[in-house]
């Protein structure tokens, strides 16, 4: 609501602005979204490790 420019927008609202009122260009929306999610991806495949063996620690007793 306070962010007037294009270029300082969020990725997701910068992808809900790609889509058009009468035509969708789904190559490119789908194509953002690949993009926004790559890093999340990323990011998780590095921590999984270590989550498995924090949930694991505190899941035994003593």
């Amino acid at each position: 609501m306070l962010i007037n420019k294009p270029q300082f927008f969020t990725l997701p609202i910068g992808l809900r602005y790609m889509q058009g009122e009468y035509n969708m260009a789904y190559g490119a929306l789908a194509a953002g979204s690949v993009i926004s999610l790559l890093p999340v991806v990323v990011l998780f495949a590095f921590v999984q490790k270590y989550m498995v063996q924090g949930m694991s620690a505190g899941a035994v007793k003593g």
